[in-house]
């Protein structure tokens, strides 16, 4: 497939690209069981590197492979580096060119019927000029020009329309028709106090929310109203946009960002309780019509859950598997027999928590996790005897594997719980990898690891006749990826909005502007390819010279300060309902944008999205020390907290244990330290600044503090999979593929090393530690400990 444009109509394909990207192992022979043609990943590969995410991919070469990793050291502070993805939509120019005329319209003459705004439209030279601007696009894209093709009121409808469904305008009913107006933003009632409060809340939720791209579209419009800078401005300034010198983030999932175009139709699909259409990435499997249900969330584990009912039966489908999903006009309620509930799996087991030395922190972290499945028997001087009950146990060994040493099973009333877990630790002591008892000996084919000859056996099932699907109701239109969150319309918005505003600009200035746009690369080398050219058509057109024949003016009357989407409204009903998010605003803001929110919906109806824990349940008992750190990064003051004088420099929130840490410097080790929040009582704030330059001396000691693990990995019981889901947030590189066995290294900073070694414990004896890093000896003296407490000892 040729190059055409560097800009995305789908992100199907370029989902499971990414996914594939961010595991760190990608190659161009394996793209294909993920869905990806070879072409396609060769599209892909150019079509990134106009883009900005393309500066944090590097390739090694691995025999004959080409490994594709993604540097996330770029992203140390754990942001959403995908988050704008959604702006390199392939927004069509001559549909921007009547988006502009219309929201010109509008917000000249407000509360206007449709007929009147395509008058209006038809009085000024629009129309000419549109037909001008398809002239150039047709000779571009050399074809011959389409006659019919007028900004007539069938067309502006139909832009209306888009418009309408994104929520950018909102239409009345009146007794003789319609009138149109644009919809409030919301946010121009604020004072610019208020909006910074809301910045920093949008910023930190951006990287919690399951639908975050929203967030991040949201968050450039707030910066703009605070700043107030024009384009030029923005290019010019070295750091524009929101600064977080403030918080980090783990165990959050980038991913969720790709699937937002299954999670906007489905909350649709919930919401006006429809049918909808899952078409899946294996090969082979048919379309499936499901009523959906619900939503899980599995942080730690980065997967989602869809929940549904299948021709009366429960199903569930893993939201990564699924291509594409469509509303139908079906709605949920036809057809619809007693649903046949899953098989109940609930297994019952008898656990022993040793009482070991220094075993309290652990405990307490073990009793937060399962609190809701375990039930306390009996405490001797030697172990708490404990009864875990849930639903297939043999899912819950890896995590009772990170708390090896303590932990031991007893007994179990299925007896391949126990057996699994001691074979799997007798097995992680043996200096070579041995395929421990009691599983099976038919695994899971592993995408990475699938030979060519069979993905190309399996591409014959998948070639189907395309029919047109007859129960789809009406045109989708995305949430996000869409016209007015392109890059391309954003970027004409803004230079239209300065020319109105009386910002001077020449027309070799816009050119400029355009050429050097937030997601285009600065390599000097690289071609334009058509869609740039149409930018600068399309600029062409929409600016006339002025009166002094050196500067330009737009041939728009006026446009609003900003536009907002109903996807960045839920977004903010998200946050003000979320009480991971909504601490960071005042009550009284809470309520002002709770009041203006009232008739726009959370994205998920309720109790339709669920955050499964499995992880450590770490939420603070009480936020005001949170608070408190905030306040002193805000202010530079350093703090005492557990008796220690520490300048704090970063607040570490876990999404998926909903806890807390602080990143300080501790002034008396000299060195940073990663301070748990979770019961802290105690804390003071100082009238002292923080130590001088922290900020650069911390970037200093993540590039020079940095410890490198190496290990061998082997695909046993999914553990590839899971591995890379357990190192997200790290930087990965794949050093050596032979037959099922990864070389894998990954670089930690020191006060990571304990979330390293609880996730080399869950992947138990998968993982074999090749290099001479203090984590081996350690592993090895805890699974020593462990075999020595044992019952089968």
């Amino acid at each position: 497939m040729a190059t055409s444009t560097n800009y995305l109509n789908d992100l199907a394909s370029m989902r499971q690209f990414i996914r594939s990207l961010t595991f760190g192992n990608h190659n161009r022979g394996k793209a294909n069981v993920r869905g990806i043609k070879g072409s396609q990943h060769d599209d892909i590969i150019r079509r990134l590197d106009y883009f900005d995410i393309m500066r944090h991919i590097y390739t090694q070469r691995i025999g004959k492979a080409s490994i594709h990793h993604l540097e996330k050291n770029d992203f140390i502070d754990g942001y959403n580096y995908l988050n704008n993805l959604y702006e390199l939509y392939a927004a069509v120019p001559e549909q921007i060119y009547v988006q502009l005329c219309i929201l010109a319209g509008l917000t000249e003459s407000d509360d206007i019927t449709l007929t009147t705004l395509t008058n209006n439209l038809g009085l000024s030279d629009y129309g000419n000029l549109y037909e001008e601007l398809l002239k150039i696009l047709h000779k571009q894209r050399n074809k011959q020009p389409q006659k019919e093709k007028v900004m007539d009121q069938q067309y502006i409808k139909r832009q209306v329309k888009t418009l309408e469904t994104l929520g950018v305008i909102e239409k009345k009913e009146r007794s003789k028709g319609y009138l149109y107006s644009i919809k409030n933003t919301i946010l121009d009632s604020l004072t610019k106090q208020q909006l910074e409060e809301l910045a920093m809340a949008v910023f930190f939720y951006t990287n919690v929310s399951l639908t975050s791209a929203a967030g991040h579209i949201l968050l450039q419009k707030i910066m703009y109203l605070i700043t107030g800078l024009s384009l030029k401005q923005q290019q010019e300034s070295i750091m524009y946009g929101f600064n977080n010198t403030y918080f980090t983030f783990k165990d959050n999932n980038p991913n969720n960002v790709i699937d937002g175009d299954i999670f906007y139709p489905l909350a649709d699909a919930l919401h006006r309780h429809k049918k909808v259409r899952l078409t899946f990435y294996e090969p082979g499997k048919p379309k499936e019509v499901v009523t959906p249900l619900a939503v899980e969330t599995y942080y730690g584990e980065n997967k989602n859950i869809l929940h549904s009912i299948n021709n009366g039966h429960l199903q569930i489908n893993r939201i990564d598997r699924i291509k594409s999903l469509e509303v139908t006009k079906y709605n949920s309620s036809d057809f619809i027999q007693t649903p046949v509930p899953l098989k109940s799996n609930y297994n019952s087991c008898i656990l022993h928590f040793l009482t070991l030395p220094r075993y309290e922190p652990l405990y307490n972290q073990f009793i937060r996790q399962f609190k809701s499945l375990i039930n306390i028997l009996n405490t001797t001087s030697e172990y708490i005897e404990l009864q875990l009950t849930a639903t297939d146990i043999l899912q819950w060994l890896p995590l009772l594997r990170s708390y090896l040493p303590y932990i031991h099973i007893i007994s179990s009333d299925k007896p391949s719980i126990k057996q699994r877990f001691y074979s799997n630790l007798c097995a992680s002591l043996e200096k070579e990898f041995k395929e421990p008892e009691g599983y099976k000996i038919k695994q899971k084919e592993n995408p990475f690891l699938i030979s060519k000859e069979k993905s190309s056996a399996k591409k014959g099932l998948q070639k189907q006749v395309s029919k047109r699907d007859t129960d789809i109701n009406g045109v989708y239109v995305s949430s996000v990826l869409n016209d007015i969150n392109a890059i391309t319309f954003t970027t004409q918005y803004q230079i239209q909005l300065d020319l109105i505003n009386g910002v001077s600009y020449t027309k070799q200035d816009i050119e400029d502007l355009i050429n050097h746009r937030r997601l285009l690369t600065t390599e000097i080398f690289k071609k334009s390819l058509p869609n740039d050219k149409y930018e600068l058509d399309l600029a062409n057109i929409l600016i006339t010279p002025s009166d002094d024949g050196k500067h330009v003016e737009s041939i728009l009357s006026d446009l609003p300060l900003i536009i907002m989407s109903d996807a960045e409204r839920m977004f903010l009903k998200d946050l003000i309902n979320d009480e991971r998010a909504n601490w960071l605003l005042s009550p009284e803001l809470c309520q002002q944008l709770d009041d203006e929110l009232k008739n726009i919906n959370t994205t998920f109806p309720d109790r339709t999205w669920k955050k499964v824990p499995t992880m450590t349940d770490d939420t603070p008992i009480n936020m005001d020390t949170i608070k408190q750190c905030l306040v002193a990064i805000q202010q530079n003051a350093r703090i005492i907290l557990n008796d220690r004088e520490v300048s704090p420099c970063r607040l570490e929130y876990s999404v998926g244990s909903n806890g807390y840490t602080l990143i300080a410097y501790d002034h008396d080790t000299q060195t940073f330290l990663n301070i748990d929040l979770q019961d802290v009582a105690n804390i003071s704030i100082l009238d002292i600044p923080r130590l001088e330059d922290l900020e650069t001396i911390y970037t200093t000691y993540r590039n020079e503090s940095k410890q490198t693990l190496i290990f061998k990995l082997h695909d046993l019981n999914n553990a590839v999979d899971r591995c890379f889901n357990y190192f997200s947030n790290y930087t990965i590189q794949t050093k050596d593929i032979v037959a099922k066995e990864f070389t894998i290294e990954i670089n930690y900073l020191p006060f990571q090393e304990e979330d390293i070694l609880r996730n080399l414990l869950k992947l138990g004896c998968a993982v074999r530690v090749v290099d001479e890093s203090p984590l081996r000896e350690k592993l090895e003296t805890i699974y020593k400990t462990a075999l020595s407490y044992s019952p089968i000892n």
